[in-house]
């Protein structure tokens, strides 16, 4: 959101074409976006929101949600700088936060629970590791809750700020969970409007299987299977999570494994803040069957 204050997007015309669920394949960048500065690289298929709302059901056993993150979930912390001022910063923010060096790490206890390939829920901790960073940093906002911050408002820098991270599941015990899968989504994503402006995005870098995008998104292609807005923002709290624009605003995604890597960035001279957050109508469960009193009747394990 442009003073991207908790999650928010932009993006204006409509995108190319996406790929239908039973032929996905990289979505090509349309030529009106070829002015992009940054080249776009396409390895995920793309998968369009509109013929396909949900992700695949077997995704739905765990959701990486960081949108109830407060500051009491946060452990085990090094390499943080803890703030406490508000000179152009984020919107509607506390004044606190934390800026990283080059391999910080912080642990989010208990981010949610996972549905193991016998039917138990088991909770996950989501360790989070600094690979790279240009003025991004850990927000609390107005309502206590945790975000990712990047940029200053009018600091004079051009080039894009830029928030590189990796995230490693684990369970309680500090062990890796085996079979493990999900599915999360970045909501928000603003774009520059009538003049310049953010063009707020994320790059999905490693461990995703796939990208879902409405086919009249407001984004566009770039970078490593990178998504960001264009034309004009979004407000995401001011409707339904799943209303046409702020999904016309929303990238989602699935990954396999206990560890995914992604970029969260925006141009030079602006402030947003964003989080992984899967809309919970594309989000999918899949159903076990439990005997009832002998009846056998389907139940669906929420």
């Amino acid at each position: 959101m442009s003073m991207c204050f908790g999650l928010t997007a932009c993006t204006g015309q409509s995108g190319t074409a996406v790929a239908s669920s039973a032929s996905a394949v990289p979505m090509p960048v349309s030529a009106a976006h070829t002015a992009s500065s940054v080249a776009a690289t396409e390895a995920l298929p793309v998968h369009d929101l509109i013929k396909e709302p949900t992700v695949p059901p077997q995704y739905g056993d765990f959701s990486f949600d960081m949108s109830k993150l407060t500051a009491s979930d946060m452990t085990d912390m090094t390499g943080w700088t803890k703030h406490t001022d508000t000179a152009n910063m984020v919107a509607n923010e506390s004044g606190v936060y934390w800026k990283p060096s080059k391999g910080a790490q912080v642990t989010f206890r208990h981010i949610g629970q996972w549905t193991d390939g016998t039917g138990a829920k088991q909770w996950i901790n989501a360790r989070l590791t600094v690979n790279d960073t240009n003025d991004g940093y850990l927000y609390k906002s107005a309502n206590g809750r945790i975000f990712i911050g990047i940029g200053h408002w009018n600091n004079g820098v051009t080039q894009r700020n830029s928030f590189d991270m990796t995230i490693d599941f684990q369970l309680d015990d500090g062990s890796t969970p085996t079979g493990f899968r999900g599915v999360t989504g970045f909501t928000d994503l603003d774009g520059p409007g009538a003049g310049s402006g953010p063009n707020e995005g994320w790059e999905l870098l490693d461990g995703f299987d796939a990208a879902y995008v409405r086919a009249d998104a407001h984004l566009e292609r770039f970078g490593t299977n990178g998504w960001r807005g264009i034309t004009d923002s979004d407000d995401f709290l001011a409707s339904a999570p799943d209303s046409k624009h702020n999904m016309q605003h929303y990238l989602g995604t699935t990954f396999t494994g206990p560890s995914i890597r992604m970029r969260y960035s925006n141009a030079g001279g602006y402030t947003n803040g964003s989080n992984a957050w899967p809309v919970p109508a594309t989000v999918a469960y899949r159903l076990t069957y439990d005997v009832n009193g002998g009846a056998g009747a389907p139940q669906q394990k929420q």
